[in-house]
């Protein structure tokens, strides 16, 4: 058994001065859940159901609890002591984006229960058993740039201003969470074999698929299509998602990715 002090010399041998940025940027970027105008009054965008409303937000509230536990996993799996660390941040990131997006759930009714095809994409990452770089590619790069993506969205062309406020906020923390993916993983790819490339690859094709197939059917109801993400949008972000993998030395072209998940 190796001594506690040879496995912590280990974790310290990669260091990289972005990522170190990238923690310091946290610890400066800490915000508050007690800094939002909460005497304001929740805007329902019109002929949009509060049922739809409140649905989509509780997804939002059940996808931080979600990538709570893929960080603590992540934490027991990551060989190196510096990522260690931001994932650390990330963690009490996510937490206080779970709390937020409560809070202000609390102020229109209850928080809906999790969607069912978006429980069972949790489930299909949770069950991964490959590399760990295989987590933070799902997490880090697919899901916070999604959540980039969808947060964005939702500042655009959503009414309330609580919400905007809260979402401005939360993306800047998102951000900072999808560049330690892109920084990390441009170093640690590269070292895994073409095998547990092609494993990666393949399990994040099949849950790009399921959460395609978690949209076709959600908000269908007249009114509700702001809160909606098309295929089309999702096809969009697919091949800037295929440009990433190529960067990160995942695989050797953008087209190396199926076409089957479009």
């Amino acid at each position: 058994m190796p001594r506690l002090v040879d496995v912590m010399d280990d974790s310290h041998t990669y260091h990289s001065p972005q990522l170190q940025q990238l923690i310091e940027k946290s610890g400066l970027s800490n915000w508050s859940i007690s800094e939002f105008d909460w005497d304001q009054t929740p805007i329902v965008p019109n002929d949009v159901t509060i049922t739809d409303y409140v649905d989509m937000i509780s997804q939002l509230y059940h996808a931080e609890l979600f990538t709570l536990k893929i960080c603590a996993r992540l934490i027991t799996e990551i060989p190196d002591f510096q990522a260690l660390r931001f994932i650390c941040t990330q963690m009490n990131d996510e937490a206080r984006h779970a709390d937020v997006y409560a809070k202000y759930i609390q102020m229109l009714g209850k928080i809906a229960p999790v969607n069912e095809r978006l429980a069972d994409i949790f489930s299909k990452t949770l069950a991964w058993t490959g590399s760990y770089c295989g987590l933070i590619v799902a997490l880090n790069v697919v899901m916070e740039s999604e959540a980039l993506n969808q947060q964005r969205k939702r500042i655009e062309t959503l009414p309330c201003p609580i919400f905007k406020a809260i979402n401005s906020r939360i993306i800047q923390d998102e951000a900072r969470h999808s560049g330690f993916g892109f920084i990390y993983m441009r170093d640690k790819l590269p070292l895994l074999s073409e095998i547990e490339k092609n494993n990666i690859i393949t399990w994040i094709e099949g849950l790009w698929s399921d959460w395609k197939l978690a949209n076709e059917d959600r908000y269908l109801e007249t009114g509700a299509a702001i809160l909606r993400t098309s295929p089309e949008e999702l096809d969009i972000r697919l091949k800037a998602q295929q440009r990433m993998f190529c960067k990160l030395g995942l695989v050797t072209s953008p087209h190396a990715v199926t076409e089957e998940v479009l």
